[in-house]
């Protein structure tokens, strides 16, 4: 019965967003492999047709590459695709693409054996150790279980919602500049930081990318969104800015509102990691589209502090709860 839903709803939304890119003219070239099964072949062309939608683009071509488990109890909770020279990631259950880019090489490319995957920046290999950063899963260090309680569309779109003919265009942003790439394994806080600073010119010229890093660092402690943004601020006081960074919790209007005036802010995510016991990267663009009559997808483009700045994740309705916090530039 759960797989009947769950066809009927990936079904509804392909037609709803094919209805969208056939309004915009952007056509998916979705690859999808004879063998597949149907259900897989369905979220597989769900993928490349949400994500041209999102980019205006053409997507070449879209390849299931592997299944994701849950660290908390080996469970498949998600399934990882080639996008063009690019990757996704979607939930199987909340059939989410959480996160994606069209030019970054999958997270997991250099990973044998069973691959886990516990949330947004949460990559883990088949020892449950975390790819980038090293340290090894604990159920306290992570999302609770991906569930449909977060994004699930089975409350947010119904098979009878009515999908948008010509839907309303996208609204979307990008700063005028580009984010630094440089970072320092562990320390994510600082790193975001430094992005921000050192983008509207805010540091100490003398001082090298990874000594502002490290300097911050030290600055901040612990990190935390209290301490995120008294470091950050102790440090503009030193070097004699009068600028002053402020913290709020996750809002796209916030995002929305700064990237439109050029300026980057940190996002703060729940997850294995520093703040906020989670992640923290820096935006640096966004996206919505209405997709269907009642729901709205949303993308977030930042640098997520391990030297890629071309990484999107996208939620549809409602913000999931692991989206934390920010530090921006009052």
């Amino acid at each position: 019965m759960m797989k009947k839903k769950t066809n009927k709803i990936i079904t509804s939304l392909i037609l709803a967003i094919c209805l969208a890119i056939g309004s915009t003219g952007v056509v998916s070239a979705t690859t999808v492999g004879e063998s597949e099964p149907a259900l897989l072949k369905e979220t597989t062309m769900f993928v490349g047709n949400y994500i041209s939608s999102l980019e205006n683009t053409v997507i070449s071509d879209v390849i299931f590459l592997d299944n994701l488990y849950s660290p908390q109890n080996d469970n498949v909770i998600a399934r990882l695709y080639r996008v063009g020279d690019g990757y996704a990631i979607i939930g199987i259950n909340t059939l989410n693409v959480y996160e994606y880019s069209l030019s970054s090489a999958n997270p997991y490319s250099s990973v044998s054996g069973k691959k886990y995957y516990g949330g947004y920046f949460e990559y883990y290999d088949s020892n449950k150790r975390h790819i980038y950063e090293g340290y090894a899963f604990t159920p306290s260090a992570s999302l609770n279980e991906i569930t449909d309680k977060e994004t699930s569309p089975t409350s947010k779109l119904h098979v009878s919602d009515e999908p948008l003919a010509m839907p309303r265009a996208n609204a979307r942003g990008q700063l005028t500049g580009t984010l630094s790439t440089a970072w320092i394994n562990g320390k994510c806080g600082p790193t975001s930081a430094y992005i921000m600073l050192q983008y509207k010119g805010y540091i100490d010229t003398s001082m090298t990318a990874n000594e502002t890093i490290n300097y911050l660092d030290g600055l901040m402690g612990p990190v935390s969104l209290s301490t995120l943004k008294s470091g950050t601020n102790k440090a503009l006081s030193n070097w004699g800015y009068s600028v002053r960074v402020s913290s709020a919790s996750y809002s796209f209007s916030l995002v929305k509102s700064q990237i439109d005036r050029n300026k980057p802010l940190t996002l703060g995510t729940n997850g294995g990691g520093l703040a906020t016991d989670g992640h923290v990267q820096t935006i640096h663009g966004y996206a919505e589209q209405l997709i269907t009559r009642s729901t709205t997808a949303y993308v977030l483009y930042v640098n997520n502090s391990w030297g890629q700045n071309n990484v999107a994740i996208s939620y549809q309705g409602s913000a999931p709860s692991y989206l934390k916090d920010h530090i921006y530039f009052g």
